[in-house]
């Protein structure tokens, strides 16, 4: 079994050392007692990446919101130019774009359990969605295009 982020005092490691631990597995010794076999791996000193949320501009904040909570996203607005949708794991942040500014299309991949059920509540929803089809690669995907003409593309395995 193999297990990582164990506290370094288990295996007999001083705790002030800066590095990674993985547990490798447990055995008894002579006496009957288990003890630890453990690795140690030398921290690389990089931080390591937890999340990303995607920022899509838009005219409007408040019609944005109104428009992700339709699709099951709790929303919070920061200020009159800024908000945030989240689901899940999910968090799109929701910026009012600058007028002059060019429209460009922004698009996100969200990896879900199964893109066809994702796609009948959006509709329920009155969304207008893209259904899934399958692709080349092997995915089951979708596409919602929001008021500002940025695309949330969805996506599990395909059908059994």
């Amino acid at each position: 079994m193999l297990s990582a982020g164990v506290v370094p005092s288990r295996c007999g490691i001083p705790q002030s050392r800066p590095e990674t631990f993985l547990i490798l597995a447990t055995r008894r010794n002579r006496y009957g007692d288990s003890e630890w076999i453990c690795w140690s791996v030398p921290s690389t000193g990089v931080t390591v990446l937890k999340r990303a949320a995607p920022i899509f501009p838009v005219r409007g904040v408040t019609v944005a919101l109104a428009f992700y909570q339709r699709l099951g996203f709790t929303i919070r607005r920061y200020d009159e130019g800024y908000g945030f949708a989240k689901r899940d794991r999910i968090e799109i942040h929701l910026g009012a774009s600058d007028p002059g500014q060019s429209a460009r299309v922004h698009s996100a991949y969200l990896w879900v359990d199964d893109a066809d059920a994702l796609a009948r509540e959006w509709q329920k929803a009155g969304v207008e969605v893209h259904m899934p089809g399958d692709t080349e690669w092997g995915q089951r995907v979708g596409a919602v295009v929001d008021p500002d003409g940025n695309v949330l593309r969805f996506g599990s395995p395909p059908r059994s």
